[in-house]
Formats: C-alpha cells, structure tokens, sequence
C-alpha cells in the first residue's frame, strides 16, 4: 500500500517541475523523492512520469492521480484543523440570533471574519422576537444575540449595550411626502405610517418612533421596507438600510420638524449570565463590544 509521504513527493515533483525541484522543496535527498516516486509507481502498476526527455512529464494516469490526490489533501487538511480545533475547544457549530429590528449588515463583516478565522465552525443566523430569543439564550439554544434594548432586565441573562443603530425616516420616491424639503407633523400624522411590530412593543421606542395614528404593521422589517416601496406608507428604518435603496432609487429620505431629537436605537448584545462559551463566541463578543 502507498503512503501518504509517497504521493506528497509525487505532487511535489509535478508542482516543482522536476525531481531535484521536489527535492529542494522539501528539504531532502533527490534519491529520496525519486525512491517515493517509483515505490509509488510499483503499488499502483502504472508509469506516472515519462523520463524519456530532460525533465519528467506526466503521463496520462499521473495527471489523473495528481487531480486525486489534491482532492485527498485538502481533505486531509479538513480532518487535521477540525482536530486541533476540538483540542482548542473551537466550537463546531454556534447560532446568532437577530432581532426583528436588527438588519444582517450589522453581522456581515464579524461573519466574514469568522468563516477565515474558523473555517470548520459552522454558523447559524436565527431571526425571531425578543422574547423568543430570551428564551432561547436560556434554553442554551443560542449562544448569543442581538436585539433593540428594552430597559428590563431579565433574570440570567447578560446584556451589554454594543452599538447605536441610526434610524431615519422614508417613502416612496412618488409618494407626496418625498417632494416637500421639511415634511409638517400635521402631514406626517395624516399620512400612513408603516410600523414594525418590535418598534410598537418596545416602551422605549414606540414613544418617540411611532407618530401617525393610521398605520399598517408588520412583524418584518423587510416587510416594512417592501410596502414602503410600494408607496403603501412611509416608515422610520435604519439609515443604512434607507441608503442602500436610495441608491437603487426604491426610497428616500425625508425630514419632518417633529424630529426634535436624534433618531437612534440602543442595541444590546444578550448572553447568558456567567457563560464563558467557546473561542468563537469569545471572538464574536470582543467584537461585538469593540465596534
């Protein structure tokens, strides 16, 4: 039976160009890498290299094994990382959880960083409630979440309050409210309001987030931000979702003079009180608390 010694200096050669390459390469003796290459060739039954000419060339059975063989190695490099990550206690799997109010752009670079930095950990977004998520950080179903503060505290449950999300207000580009420079309050309280749900449940949002008494409300922001496309009504969502569809020209943004304050939404990252968790959540929180 070959080895896997026997088929590294097989895939060294052909990637070299030449047995003396290989040997440089690697370090070691031009007898040894021609050895490895023709015990090779004797298990198998075949030539892999034509040493008729100056340099060595493949044969049609080596191109084939050197296809295989770059297969089995990155299986081989699967199998070893997924190893010392056990030994390192990265975790194999690991769920984030987004509250309705939270867009997936605000995850996007983290999650990024994460699919280089621990390849073999598999990552699971979960959009639900608030309290649904709560439950869930209890329950040990998720790890950790992001969710609009609320200004209760639960019991168990850690929060740490990571990030100020900018909201704005919308409408369509043919909706009346997208001509005027500086929309009244009168005209903001007589036009329809699409609200998201979580905003209207949140004491600490619905006060100053929700201002018309006609309205239509969604359990999704992006279903708030489809019917407001539509020219259903106008909203108020987060700036940076507004400006990716402004520059599609689906919506705009507008100004009211009922804004007397800065529109913002206090974001809290959830975990469960006293977990330490695992080096990728450990890596997801310092990140979540640096930005």
């Amino acid at each position: 039976m070959f080895t896997l010694d026997q088929l590294s200096a097989f895939c060294t050669a052909v990637e070299a160009g030449s047995f003396s390459g290989a040997a440089r390469k690697t370090g070691k003796g031009l007898t040894t890498i021609s050895t490895a290459i023709s015990t090779l060739e004797d298990h198998l039954g075949v030539l892999l290299f034509d040493r008729s000419g100056r340099y060595p060339r493949l044969t049609a059975n080596g191109e084939r094994l050197y296809a295989q063989a770059n297969v089995l190695f990155r299986q081989v490099e699967t199998i070893v990382s997924s190893a010392e990550d056990s030994i390192s206690c990265v975790e194999s799997s690991l769920t984030i959880g987004l509250g309705e109010l939270v867009p997936t752009t605000m995850v996007e670079t983290i999650i990024e960083k994460v699919s280089q930095q621990y390849p073999n950990t598999s990552i699971e977004i979960h959009r639900a409630t608030r309290e649904r998520l709560l439950k869930l950080i209890v329950d040990k179903k998720i790890e950790l979440a992001l969710i609009a503060s609320f200004g209760n505290p639960h019991e168990g449950i850690e929060f740490t309050g990571v990030k100020m999300m900018p909201m704005a207000l919308a409408c369509a580009p043919d909706s009346p409210l997208a001509d005027v420079p500086i929309v009244s309050a009168q005209m903001l309280y007589s036009s329809r309001q699409i609200i998201c749900k979580s905003i209207e449940d949140n004491p600490l949002l619905a006060n100053y987030m929700i201002y018309s008494p006609i309205n239509w409300k969604t359990t999704s922001l992006d279903d708030a931000i489809r019917l407001t496309e539509q020219g259903i009504g106008w909203s108020c969502l987060p700036e940076e979702l507004i400006a990716e569809r402004e520059a599609i020209g689906s919506m705009v943004r507008f100004e009211s003079d009922i804004m007397r304050i800065k529109l913002e939404i206090p974001i809290d990252l959830v975990t469960l009180q006293g977990a330490n968790g695992g080096e990728v959540q450990l890596f997801l929180k310092e990140f979540f608390k640096s930005t």
